[in-house]
């Protein structure tokens, strides 16, 4: 794209713009951006169509914005993304196939081969600084240099910093005898009424600071009793999974005594660019 509001490449310039770029691209809702998860990290991925959308139509207005350049064609699009693809601000990545019924986040894996069709994707790599980020750094950084000079506070400090410790020392020593007193009080009630009685059941359960202490008392889930219900249902599905079987074994047999004609066409499209040929 021949166009001088975009700087030459290998410069300065061309990684401000593309950080300029994608920062706006990130703002826009026509893209309809997702979350995902990209080599254990949450990203956010896009589908090419909609960015075509976006920058090829009234709602792209690159005279309000300094140093935009002006997009009509695929063609022009095509080539920010490629420049995009140059400065590390986004790939192009396939989706993996769920591994639970109801996954909620996509997981995604990185496709080689640049290409930019409709229903490809491509995820941001580029994530900015954010400001709660930094304002969290210096308030952690005031907090450590506060410590650092406890010999200096005065004296109301140091009796309430003392206070305060032996009190955050009392709530940890109550915590471990709340969970004492709870597995004597269940072993107790186990021998006098089984199968039991679990005083706060969810207090060590993965769950919130409120819902460890919801419900106050439960009794002792039996866990014998689902395993043997199970187990019957076990054994009622053994002789539709032996039908089941039988079933497939004869198609097999079936369909393995059928011909088989594959046909592949000799010709083959144009090879697209991989990640290492857009570089060059």
């Amino acid at each position: 794209m021949n166009n001088p509001t975009i700087p030459a490449q290998n410069d300065q310039e061309t990684r401000a713009f593309a950080i300029r770029f994608t920062n706006y691209l990130k703002s826009r809702p026509e893209l309809k951006t997702k979350p995902a998860i990209l080599n254990g990290k949450r990203v956010y991925y896009f589908r090419v169509k909609r960015a075509y959308r976006f920058l090829t139509s009234d709602s792209y207005p690159p005279k309000k914005v300094k140093g935009f350049p002006s997009i009509s064609t695929r063609e022009d699009v095509v080539d920010v993304f490629k420049l995009l693809i140059m400065n590390s601000m986004m790939v192009r990545v396939d989706k993996l196939p769920p591994k639970q019924k109801k996954q909620q986040v996509v997981e995604l894996q990185v496709n080689r081969t640049q290409d930019f069709q409709d229903d490809m994707h491509y995820v941001w790599l580029y994530e900015p600084l954010q400001k709660r980020v930094i304002v969290l750094a210096v308030l952690f950084a005031l907090l450590v240099l506060t410590l650092v000079l406890f010999p200096l506070w005065p004296m109301s400090m140091r009796i309430g910093a003392w206070y305060l410790s032996m009190a955050g020392l009392g709530i940890i020593v109550l915590f471990f005898a709340l969970v004492v007193f709870r597995f004597i009080f269940y072993c107790l009630t186990a021998l006098v009424a089984s199968p039991g009685l679990w005083l706060f059941p969810n207090l060590l359960a993965d769950v919130g600071f409120c819902d460890s202490f919801k419900p106050v008392w439960a009794w002792h889930n039996t866990k014998p009793e689902v395993k043997s219900k199970k187990g019957k249902n076990n054994f009622k599905n053994t002789s539709p999974s032996v039908s089941s079987t039988e079933k497939q074994s004869s198609a097999a047999t079936s369909t393995s005594a059928e011909p088989h004609y594959t046909g592949t066409s000799s010709k083959t499209g144009p090879r697209n660019p991989t990640i290492e040929e857009v570089h060059e």
